[in-house]
């Protein structure tokens, strides 16, 4: 059947070339964002994976975030208990010195004794101005809590009662100064402060250790969920550029086909026509 008010083969045409024109436009957009999902209607399971996936990843991010600004604060803890742990070692041998030299003068014990006060004074000062993000670093720590021993000794009525020591009793005034105090309780302390530094600093040690193999766990899997989420997301350009090409051939041939469709059966009629008029 020949008909002109109804070109059937022109309306398919047409609809093809719309097809072709609209999956033309598509491979653009993916080509310029780089994007296989642009809108939900792309792919709807895809995007919802991918929302999933980019809410776990911004989560390891925070975590990886988090770990460092603590290991940074632990790398702090530990400038500040290396320094603390330093002066505890040379007050330990000053207590040694002091007690194991019964031949040493009353300015030696002196000058032995200043240091002493000076180490005990450091320790203070470091606990109250060391900082880190505003926080304090060494927050608990003083003369009168490092080394913290509790013994027993003579109550002055033939028994024993104990008595609890710290660092702040070897300074100047203090229980166990150079001077009056008990040497042998004098280096227990000392002793003590120095193994409580020790263990402070072997734990936040641990606890760094600690951070560093969790950190390499969750980059792991950040690089894994990466990958996932680029894999359904992220458009291929190899494949893409190819539809770009098969896309622009198809709306070439919609085009002509369309062109030749619409004039097709108007040209047909025509014909018919002229020849029964001439007929």
């Amino acid at each position: 059947m020949i008909s002109i008010a109804s070109n059937i083969t022109a309306l398919r045409s047409v609809n093809t070339l719309n097809s072709s024109t609209r999956a033309l436009y598509a491979t653009f957009e993916k080509l310029a964002t780089g994007r296989r999902i642009n809108r939900a209607s792309d792919d709807p399971s895809g995007l919802m994976a991918s929302d999933h996936l980019r809410a776990r990843q911004a989560q390891i991010e925070q975590q990886i975030k988090a770990m460092e600004i603590e290991s940074t604060r632990l790398t702090a803890r530990d400038g500040a208990y290396d320094a603390v742990g330093e002066m505890m070692l040379d007050l330990e041998g000053l207590v040694v010195s002091a007690a194991s030299t019964a031949t040493m003068t009353d300015g030696e014990r002196e000058a032995m004794q200043i240091e002493i006060d000076s180490i005990v004074k450091g320790v203070d000062y470091a606990a109250a101005t060391t900082r880190f993000g505003g926080d304090l670093v060494l927050e608990g720590v003083s003369s009168r809590t490092l080394g913290e021993i509790t013994l027993l000794v003579d109550d002055g009525q033939g028994g024993q009662v104990s008595r609890s020591f710290s660092l702040a009793d070897l300074a100047t005034g203090g229980e166990l100064a150079l001077k009056s105090g008990d040497m042998t309780f004098a280096q227990s302390v000392a002793k003590a402060a120095t193994g409580e530094v020790a263990s402070m600093r072997g734990a936040i040690g641990n606890r760094m250790k600690d951070l560093d193999s969790q950190a390499r766990t969750l980059t792991s899997e950040l690089e894994g969920v990466v990958k996932a989420r680029s894999q359904i997301l992220d458009a291929d350009f190899a494949a893409e550029t190819a539809n770009l090409v098969r896309n622009q051939v198809l709306q070439q041939a919609a085009l002509y086909t369309t062109q030749m469709a619409l004039t097709q059966n108007a040209g047909i009629a025509m014909s018919l026509l002229s020849g029964a008029k001439n007929g």
